[in-house]
């Protein structure tokens, strides 16, 4: 289905710029409340994907839903849907919420596929344009040095924008835990927490931890789901099952509560959990907005985000080896400048009296350890680029994003 324009009976689109539903034939626009967009969503067993879930009766109903869940995915198949627009046949995945249609480019919703899935309880809208999304791109591009500049000039139109399915879980955790700060001592502690609003992204498309980098949001734009906000963008369906989500989001929350422990010590300590106690108050699916931008250098796939309501940037870029290894030499040749030049300078100056070397010398600490300093973090920071690079060049993220822009090509 397509919302259509009052004046001209165009196919309106949702502007994350001015809140409201345009029409790019005739120029008209109208808020939420103009355009009824109240589209009557068929719940098969209606309490069944509430998501609202006490922590008594959460392991039952999550039972009953992986079930569900699980029945679904052994069907999954590629159906075909008719154009409300133009009347073509187009095929959509079966975790597909909305698309373009390939014919005539319009923004049909497909309604008989939201009505068949777990509609979602909230949404943030997009707030940032796809221009704005671009501009923010160029920026981050140009603030890498080490990026070639071939790369910096790639196409960056073909950036989609992506309404990511995730649960924002409420937990409560409670643990004592063994901590060690070194191998002849350790201490017990125990702490509890409440977690609210853990973000976890329920699809498969999107590495668990990429995902989480373009985090935080605000909560101050989290509205109630209106298929409106689909209109003009793409959206996934949650395509994990009951209880890989919980499980997930179990080691989540451990390493949150972990994390908060560290920065209480304020020490490098490992932990050793005695009696973790893990409970999912609530859980609320939602959309949260995300634009994304794949494009492929020497044969080798990046897939950048941008955080649709902040304008966060995520992702990894390819490296120049040439201005690397031209990095490394300069910062190098003025390590060793710097050596050869007070090395010379102290013995020409005191010769044998070492007594008198002791300014000298802390001058000489000043100049050499910022620069040993910065060698270090680079190759402490290694490992991490390298994760990062993984997650950013994975093929499937790639494969999703890149379908996605060839249907407007």
């Amino acid at each position: 289905m397509i919302y259509k324009c009052p004046s001209c009976n165009g196919a309106l689109e949702y502007n994350p710029i001015t809140d409201e539903m345009e029409c790019a034939h005739c120029g008209g626009s109208y808020t939420m409340q103009e355009i009824n967009t109240d589209e009557p969503y068929i719940k098969e067993e209606q309490n069944k994907n509430e998501q609202e879930i006490s922590a008594s009766s959460m392991e039952r109903e999550l039972s009953g839903a992986e079930e569900e869940l699980m029945e679904e995915m052994e069907t999954m198949e590629c159906k075909i849907y008719t154009c409300t627009s133009c009347g073509g046949e187009l095929a959509v995945s079966n975790t597909e919420v909305s698309t373009y249609c390939t014919y005539c480019g319009q923004p049909t919703i497909i309604y008989s596929r939201v009505s068949k899935t777990r509609k979602p309880k909230y949404i943030i809208p997009f707030c940032i344009s796809q221009e704005e999304a671009v501009e923010k791109l160029r920026k981050h591009f140009r603030r890498k040095f080490l990026m070639p500049g071939k790369a910096k000039k790639i196409n960056l139109e073909t950036i989609k924008g992506i309404y990511l399915p995730c649960f924002l879980f409420d937990v409560y955790y409670h643990d004592t835990v063994v901590y060690k700060a070194s191998k002849n001592s350790s201490s017990i502690i125990e702490a509890k927490c409440d977690l609210q609003r853990v973000v976890y992204d329920a699809s498969k498309v999107v590495e668990d931890e990429f995902a989480h980098y373009l985090e935080p949001y605000c909560w101050d734009d989290l509205k109630e789901f209106d298929g409106a906000y689909l209109s003009g963008f793409y959206a996934e369906c949650n395509d994990l099952s009951a209880r890989q989500l919980t499980n997930a989001v179990k080691r989540r929350c451990k390493e949150l509560y972990e994390d908060e422990l560290r920065r209480v010590i304020k020490r490098k300590v490992t932990f050793e959990s005695k009696d973790n106690v893990c409970e999912i108050i609530k859980a609320e699916y939602t959309f949260l907005p995300v634009w994304f931008m794949t494009f492929r250098w020497k044969n080798e796939p990046y897939t950048m985000m941008v955080n649709g309501q902040t304008g966060k940037v995520v992702g990894s870029l390819p490296v120049s080896k040439k201005r690397a290894a031209l990095i490394f030499m300069l910062f190098f040749g003025i390590a060793l400048a710097a050596v050869l030049w007070f090395g010379f300078g102290l013995y020409n100056g005191f010769g044998d009296d070492f007594s008198r070397m002791t300014t000298p010398f802390l001058m000489l600490h000043a100049t050499f350890m910022p620069i040993l300093l910065f060698i270090i973090l680079s190759i402490r920071n290694f490992s991490k680029i390298k994760k990062n690079h993984k997650i950013t060049t994975l093929k499937r993220t790639e494969r999703f994003v890149k379908e996605r822009q060839e249907i407007e090509q």
